[in-house]
């Protein structure tokens, strides 16, 4: 019997790479701010790292280093937003 070559379907980077932005938005979208910050007091430590991770991946597109620099802003936002409690 021969083995039949069957189409090998190939992931486009770039599209896994949207989804998985647009997927997180609309995951913390649904939330508002101040839940967040209830729920998870070191979000913003969170979106400061993957913004730090997107500007490491800058050399392969424009668009990491854009949202890296959004993604750093709104940590570095949240977490100066946070309110210390004594």
């Amino acid at each position: 019997m021969a083995k039949k070559k069957g189409k090998q379907s190939k992931f486009d980077l770039r599209l896994i790479i949207i989804g998985l932005i647009s997927g997180m938005f609309a995951m913390f979208s649904m939330m508002c701010i101040p839940c967040i910050m209830a729920a998870y007091p070191s979000i913003g430590l969170f979106f400061a790292f993957l913004g730090a991770l997107s500007i490491l991946l800058s050399k392969y597109s424009w668009v990491f280093l854009v949202l890296g620099i959004l993604l750093l802003a709104i940590g570095l936002l949240l977490q100066f937003s946070r309110k210390n409690k004594c």
